[in-house]
């Protein structure tokens, strides 16, 4: 194996300093082929053994430019001795392929979006949501050519599938991948807060506001059955007269004997799961 062999070596490429103003328009060839003249031995000595890669460096690139792009790029017989070092002395470089290595850019526009959770979340009987899932950061920033930027109105999260969810979590969830767009982030927080309820079953009286002194009302039925959901933790707050359950005078009209019910004056930590009935008759009596 003394004798010199002309070979075809494959060197791998790998780069830094990516330029920050700039978005890849398609991806860089990660290897060169090196035409060699080599003894034997450091041939295969060198497909066993070598694991070096060649470092190409934005910072050090030729650029040309061109509208809305630009070329940054290596003539690679100016890195011979680099590529050299990483085949081996003993070998003689006969040509290298490519001999310039380009990458193209797009000059990067940026755009603001809201992240969008995807999810499939459920509830333990006896929990509800705190307070609203919050995602931290709630939207980024995304780069890209200007035509790609106007297309996209949000930055879609993985999929997030809980069962029987009974206490707060906080979790990280990757976002998904936009072709030819690039991003900062590739993860958002993502903070659930569960908390027991307790049910409540109460008979509420209604009352009417809003009504001139020229009339009189009858409402059939006079109460209502209120079904609520009360946040365990206040439950020791919780007073039947904390709301009130109403009809609003003033959207009563002669054509017409049914009406909504409405809440008012509805603590946070108190949510109305059910109202039988919803709507009530009334009369409407002159005095």
């Amino acid at each position: 194996m003394s004798r010199n062999h002309e070979v075809n070596l494959s060197v791998a490429v790998q780069y830094i300093n990516y330029p920050l103003d700039l978005v890849v328009k398609d991806a860089p060839k990660q290897k060169l082929v090196v035409r060699v003249s080599s003894p034997g031995f450091q041939i295969l000595f060198y497909h066993i053994f070598n694991f070096k890669k060649l470092t190409l460096d934005f910072t050090n690139a030729n650029i040309k430019v061109y509208e809305n792009s630009k070329e940054l790029f290596w003539l690679l017989n100016s890195k011979r001795k680099k590529i050299l070092e990483i085949l081996g002395s003993s070998m003689q470089i006969i040509n290298i392929e490519p001999e310039r290595l380009s990458v193209n850019f797009y000059d990067k526009n940026k755009k603001k979006v809201p992240i969008y959770l995807q999810e499939d979340i459920n509830l333990e009987y006896g929990f509800w949501y705190q307070k609203t899932i919050e995602i931290i950061p709630d939207s980024i920033y995304i780069y890209g050519v200007r035509h790609k930027l106007d297309s996209i109105n949000m930055v879609y999260t993985e999929n997030i599938m809980i069962n029987n969810l009974n206490k707060s979590k906080i979790i990280d969830v990757s976002l998904l991948e936009i072709e030819e767009v690039k991003k900062k982030e590739d993860k958002v927080r993502v903070k659930i807060s569960v908390e027991p309820y307790v049910e409540e079953n109460i008979e509420k009286e209604i009352i009417v506001r809003n009504l001139e002194d020229k009339y009189k009302i009858k409402v059939f039925p006079s109460k209502v059955f209120v079904k609520l959901k009360i946040s365990k933790k206040h439950y020791h707050l919780f007073s039947e007269n904390d709301f009130t359950i109403e009809l609003n005078a003033e959207k009563m009209n002669s054509d017409v004997d049914l009406i909504y019910v409405e809440v008012n004056n509805l603590p946070s930590f108190i949510e109305i799961d059910r109202i039988y009935p919803e709507k009530v008759e009334y009369l409407l009596i002159k005095n």
